[in-house]
């Protein structure tokens, strides 16, 4: 019990009370205090506190006024207000470390009242409102803070603390323009220091890019960390492909090349090329640009390896794991390709590892002990790691796997990857009910990995392989004992991954020289799928203005695919087929896709009247619906459909395919040999234009 005969009560001398919720006892020290010395403010400051921890609101600020009505000046009421402000929060403070949360935002909103002008209490008490869901938008608004911030009529915010509050707003609450602008409205308090705030800003917007799949947004939020960190590569790169996924190319193509004018250092310079090749390859249609840069960056790619080096962080190690990724749609060479991406992988999981020494280590040693422990009978746990389980190629295809498991002798542990709940996605939901446990999570690598460990599982199934570098890090880390890539991608070439699931067609005969994976190949196909849902259509021909006896050829493919070679080989096509017209849906590219098939057209002597250029659709399901428009599928070379191909295959419509060397070259190869057609599979590039041809005249 408190020494009730002191006059002068310190709040350390009560807080074990207050902290094991006896309040009756610590008010009844502090009235004892107020009993013995009147005069002593604190005494009044930490007995409202005590009412108001305990919810006696009115009480409190009937305390606290007792004193402040003495005032005789001021001065004095400022002085003796800005007293009780910091017994308030300092306990805020406590409070927080003690992880009681509600108390804090109770205290918070009370110095709120007391001094509406604190920003950095507000700022504490936006970020404790979100943590304990009690925040609205529309609290700032009715505190009328942006007007305030762009008055200046606040105190000067601490910068950690406000960068931490808006990259929580951010977080949770981007798609609100008012985030936005408040965003835009504090950009001056960084200008001192921006590194902190462009760093998580950054972070922020690669979520809501990658995840929220909202890039315009991101690109827009980024806009305002470039315009602290001009300069900056890391912004550079990220707005760059912010803009390329929101088909703003020249804004993109502009950013990339100002950071592969300014790199200096190799590591700089070969992120800095990849953002380049990326963005003029993903317009469709600049390709002799692409084929001198393309040169250039292997030249790059190969003093990474000669210089073997260690000294990467772990975000240059996890950037450089597809920063070979325009190799299989640039040039159809199995040796070259997976001997350069072999050689990539392995200095980026060593550099990884390097930087994770003891996460590393940890996970050897659970494997180890996984290899060595006597196997008791049970279900094998298996679990596929994927940031696309949802609404994209990945997620249509994946379902038949779950759904065709032996569920007697498998659980299957779900590791969504980056996941962010912005609406309904069904397919999302489809994968949450049919797995056996479900981790949403963000995409933290070593988090990742540490989830993935506490699992035990016995296989680990990689869905993104170099699609994601977060996987990669994951992947490199060797959480799981068996590691497998499989569906997302040709192999990462990471050396702890083990196998990768392949089929006799998909990559040739002697691929096995080439992998550092070993290949396991399934019996049949290494893919296989009970259908696709489908919509309503929302074209026709006569939309298109096309007669009803032309002979419709269609191509729905991205800008990455649109290889110069092979749009000269479907021209050749539509030039011998009389009364045909092609179809070539491009999602979102700028005009310079088109321009590439007109220009090829106009080669051949094809009137550019025979093209047509549809947009994206708004759905999946409408894209399927649509396919019943076309009379042959053309599809592209040296990077085939995937998904597309399944679609085409399951809709009937016959498809001419290029055969090559490698994985992404022979995709639809073995999804027509394992739907037993021949017909239409290509092996050299006049065979592609015969069949385009035969296919045509015999409609």
């Amino acid at each position: 019990m408190v020494n009730s005969n002191a006059t002068h009560l310190e709040w350390n001398q009560v807080q074990s009370l207050v902290d094991a919720g006896k309040y009756a006892d610590a008010a009844k020290a502090y009235e004892v205090a107020i009993e013995h010395d009147p005069d002593e403010r604190s005494s009044y400051w930490y007995l409202g506190l005590i009412m108001l921890l305990q919810g006696e609101e009115t009480e409190a600020q009937t305390t606290w006024f007792m004193p402040l009505s003495a005032c005789d000046s001021d001065e004095t009421m400022h002085q003796w207000s800005q007293e009780l402000l910091l017994v308030l929060d300092d306990e805020a403070a406590r409070q927080q470390i003690n992880t009681k949360l509600e108390s804090v935002w109770i205290i918070r909103q009370h110095i709120r009242d007391l001094d509406p002008t604190n920003f950095n209490n507000l700022l504490l008490l936006i970020q404790t409102a979100i943590k304990i869901d009690r925040f609205h938008l529309r609290d700032l608004i009715e505190w009328e803070l942006l007007d305030k911030v762009k008055d200046n009529t606040l105190s000067a915010p601490h910068p950690a603390i406000l960068s931490d509050t808006l990259l929580e707003l951010i977080k949770s609450y981007a798609f609100d323009p008012f985030t936005y602008d408040l965003v835009k409205a504090c950009i001056p308090f960084f200008e001192p220091d921006p590194k902190l705030f462009v760093e998580g800003l950054m972070n922020e917007c690669g979520r809501i890019a990658f995840y929220d799949g909202r890039a315009s947004l991101a690109a827009h939020l980024l806009e305002l960390g470039y315009r602290l960190a001009p300069h900056n590569q890391e912004v550079l790169k990220y707005l760059s492909v912010f803009y390329q996924n929101s088909s703003q190319f020249d804004k993109a193509i502009d950013l990339a090349r100002q950071a592969y004018d300014q790199a200096d250092q190799l590591i700089d310079q070969i992120m800095a090329s990849h953002v380049l090749l990326r963005g003029l390859m993903k317009t469709g249609g600049r390709w002799s640009e692409v084929e001198i840069l393309f040169t250039k960056h292997l030249a790059l790619l190969g003093d990474l390896i000669q210089s073997n080096t260690l000294d990467l962080n772990l975000a240059q190690a996890n950037w450089m794991f597809n920063s070979a990724y325009s190799m299989p749609y640039l040039r159809d060479d199995l040796r070259a390709n997976r001997l350069l991406q072999n050689q990539i992988s392995h200095l980026c999981q060593v550099n990884v590892r390097k930087n994770l020494p003891q996460l590393t280590e940890h996970f050897s040693k659970g494997c180890a002990s996984w290899r060595e422990a006597a196997k008791p009978h049970r279900p094998l746990k298996i679990g596929y790691m994927s940031s696309c389980l949802k609404q994209h190629s990945v997620g249509w295809l994946a379902r038949w796997l779950y759904q065709h498991h032996d569920r007697e002798n498998v659980r299957i542990h779900s590791y969504m990857v980056g996941y962010r709940q912005r609406g309904e996605d069904r397919l999302n939901a489809w994968y949450t009910d049919h797995s056996d446990v479900v981790h949403k999570l963000e995409a933290n690598g070593e988090a990742i990995a540490q989830t993935i460990f506490d699992d035990d599982l016995d296989i680990l199934v990689d869905l993104d392989s170099l699609t994601l570098d977060t996987t990669c890090q994951v992947m490199a880390l060797k959480p799981a004992p068996i590691q497998v890539t499989w569906l997302g991608w040709d192999a990462s070439g990471i050396p702890a991954v083990d196998y990768y699931m392949v089929d006799p067609y998909v990559v040739p005969d002697n691929a096995d020289d080439y992998y550092s994976e070993i290949l396991w190949r399934l019996p049949r196909t290494y893919i296989a799928v009970d259908g696709f849902e489908q919509g309503v259509p929302s074209i026709r021909r006569s939309d298109l203005e096309i007669p009803d006896d032309a002979v419709v050829y269609f191509s729905g493919q991205n800008g990455y695919k649109r290889h110069p070679q092979t749009v000269q080989m479907q021209m050749k096509i539509i030039k011998e087929v009389p009364n045909s017209y092609f179809l070539v849906k491009t999602p979102g590219e700028d005009e310079t896709m088109k321009q590439l098939f007109y220009q090829a057209a106009e080669i051949e002597g094809v009137d550019g009247d025979r093209l047509r250029f549809l947009p994206r659709f708004p759905s999946e399901l409408i894209h399927r619906a649509n396919l019943g428009i076309a009379d042959v599928v053309l599809d592209t070379y040296p990077y085939n459909g995937a998904t597309t191909t399944l679609e085409v295959l399951w809709a009937g419509i016959p498809l001419v395919t290029r055969v090559g060397s490698h994985f992404s070259s022979r995709n639809s190869y073995t999804m027509m040999i394992n739907a037993g057609i021949t017909e239409g599979i290509a092996w050299t590039d006049d065979e592609y234009i015969e069949w385009g041809i035969r296919f045509g005249v015999d409609v």
